[in-house]
Formats: structure tokens, sequence, C-alpha cells
């Protein structure tokens, strides 16, 4: 085992014995400070993997601190991970699920090279909650949501990464009438704030900011998130109006305040409120300051395709080339592409799952 000894008068003299440690990981050889800094760099990934910036100087400051807290006792980093319920066309897991978990057994691997206990990642799937959000077809969302959701737990399994990923059902927390039940009781006022937000009636706002503290919410939607919402639900629902469109938001908020009451967010007892985020999906404009320490993350990394989008909101396919190059590629659904049809089967002792595998001749 090698030790690293710097200039203490050198200014990046530690700096380059990160990069000695990062590039020969040597353990037991880093102080706890520097494990904390190398593990902090692998969270921030490149742009390669990462999707936009470095989190801000007080987000990397709040994100330290939980790395910080977990190193002392030397337990994984926990971070939670919101997953979709469903495909848009309900179709079943296919290349880009399988490359966003590509994405975090590498995350895991980086951070597992400078500090043993590594990382745990604990996925929340939004099952129960989606016939409550797309409520015009219940009965189809709950069939989406079954098939999807049982074919992610499965491909986790079958690629043998459930000893850092756990993946949570909301299902087996709690019942799909229970949440109905709490959603359905928060949505007129939430509905009344998403309304006031939209017609820029200052007093409007006051009044239905004050209705929606009452039952517990603490977040505030800005005029820039409902555009964007608002902006993204336009290209979703077609052939709705403003009006309709307002009512979806408003399902999809009081949904998410359901969840904080039910406790189905996915973190475990035992982190007691302290984890990271980890998102596939971009940050939302207007909500920046409200998730300090969330990490954004691509589906695919950036020298395979400049295109983002969260795996459940598309296809994933490969391109295979005259010289049978094979690169895994994002699509939108209403794309046109020469799809090959393609499915295979995984298995693993007694586990077996179908995954999507189409692929396009280029």
């Amino acid at each position: 085992m090698f030790k690293i000894i710097t200039d203490n008068a050198e200014p990046y003299g530690n700096l380059v014995r990160q990069f000695i440690q990062s590039e020969f990981p040597q353990p037991g050889c880093a102080s706890s400070a520097d494990v904390v800094d190398l593990i902090t760099n692998e969270i921030f990934g490149t742009k390669n993997s990462r999707f936009g910036p470095k989190p801000s100087p007080e987000s990397q400051v709040a994100i330290r601190d939980v790395i910080r807290h977990y190193v002392a006792q030397s337990l994984p980093i926990p971070f939670l991970v919101p997953w979709g319920s469903e495909k848009p066309d309900g179709s079943g897991v296919d290349i880009a699920e399988l490359g966003a978990l590509k994405i975090m057994n590498c995350l895991y691997h980086r951070i597992q090279q400078h500090y043993t206990p590594g990382a745990h990642f604990n996925i929340r799937l939004e099952d129960v909650s989606a016939p409550h959000l797309f409520n015009e077809n219940q009965e189809q969302a709950r069939i989406n949501a079954e098939h999807y959701s049982a074919g992610f737990v499965n491909l986790i399994r079958v690629l043998e990464l459930d000893k850092f990923i756990t993946p949570r059902r909301e299902s087996s927390i709690v019942s799909e009438a229970v949440f109905n039940e709490t959603a359905d009781k928060l949505l007129p006022i939430m509905e009344q704030y998403v309304r006031a937000i939209a017609s820029g009636d200052v007093t409007l706002i006051a009044i239905a900011q004050d209705a929606v503290k009452v039952i517990g919410w603490s977040g505030v939607v800005s005029q820039q998130t409902l555009d964007f919402y608002l902006g993204q639900y336009a290209k979703l629902y077609p052939n709705k109006d403003r009006n309709g469109r307002l009512h979806i938001l408003a399902r999809y908020y009081s949904g998410a305040l359901a969840r904080h009451k039910l406790s189905i967010r996915g973190d475990s007892k035992e982190w007691n409120g302290k984890y990271l985020g980890f998102s596939f999906v971009p940050p939302i404009p207007g909500t920046d300051n409200h998730f300090t320490k969330m990490v954004y993350y691509r589906t695919l990394p950036m020298n395979l395709t400049s295109n983002h989008m969260p795996p459940w909101r598309c296809k994933g396919y490969l391109e295979i080339d005259d010289s049978n190059t094979v690169t895994p590629k994002l699509a939108r659904f209403d794309e046109q592409k020469d799809y090959v049809r393609a499915g295979l089967q995984l298995t693993n002792g007694d586990l077996l799952m179908d995954l999507n595998a189409d692929y396009v001749l280029v």
C-alpha cells in the first residue's frame, strides 16, 4: 500500500492527492475528510453521466453533510430515487430501464472504490397512485402500472442488483383505496391553489397559499413551474383545454402531498429523513431551491446520445450499424422509426423476465 504526502503550502496539493487516490484506490489510506470529498466527486459525476451542471454551492454543502454523517458511522450512503408507474404506450421495461440501472450500478461501484460500505438506492415505484393521477382511465392505468412495476422489480433481481437497490412499490405499503381517499380530500384545496396561481390574482394566491399550508403543503408553486407543467401537458394531453390541464396538475400535487402524509415516499425509517435524492427527471423550472440534496443523472450517457428522458417516459432501443456496432438510444413514443420487433428473456435461477430489446438498422 502506498501513501501520498503533499506539501501543505501547495494550493492544489489536496486536489492532486485526491486524483491519485481516485485513480489508484488504496483501502484505508485516505482520511475521512478525503473519503467524503472522493465520494462527493463520484456522486457529482461528469457531464457525460450527469444531467446539467453540478449542484449549486448550497446544495453541495448539504450533500456533503449527508455523506459525512454516514461515513462517520461506516454506513452506506442512502439515495431515494422516484420512479414512474408505466410507459406511455403501456409496454414493459426495455433498454431505457437497463441503461438507467447501469448508471446506478456504475455509481455504486465508483463509490465503493473509496468507501467499502458503498451506497444504497431505494427506488419508489409510483404504482398505487397511478389510477388517481390518470383517473379518466383508471382500470387501464392499474393494468399498465402492474405490468411495468412487476417487470422492473424482476429486472433488478435478475441482474442481481438487489444487494444495493431496493424497489419499493407504493402498493406494498398502502392500498389504492386509502391513497385515493387521502388524495381526494386534498384535491379541492390543491386545485384552488393551482387555479389561483394561474389567475395571477395576488389576493387569491395569498388566500389559497394559506389554505394549502393548513393541509400540510410546505412548497411554493411558482408561475414558472406552473407554465412548465402546462406546456408539458399540452403535449401529453392535446385534447384537453387549459382547465383540464390545471385539473391534472392539481391531481399531481394532491398525490404528492398524499404520498408524504401516508409516509410512502420510499425512504427507510433508519435514514431518519437524512438521505440524498437521485433523479432521472430533469430539474423542474422554478423548483431549484426546493431540492437541495438532489442529484440529476442521464438515463444514457452523453457519449451514447444527447437525448434525455426518464426511462418510464421513453422507448429505449438499440441502433445497429453496418459494422455491427450496437448502441443504446432513447426516443419518444410518437417518433416513427423502423423498429425491428425484438424481445428477449433474462433468466437467473428461478427468475425469468421479458425485456423489450427492439432495434433499428442504420
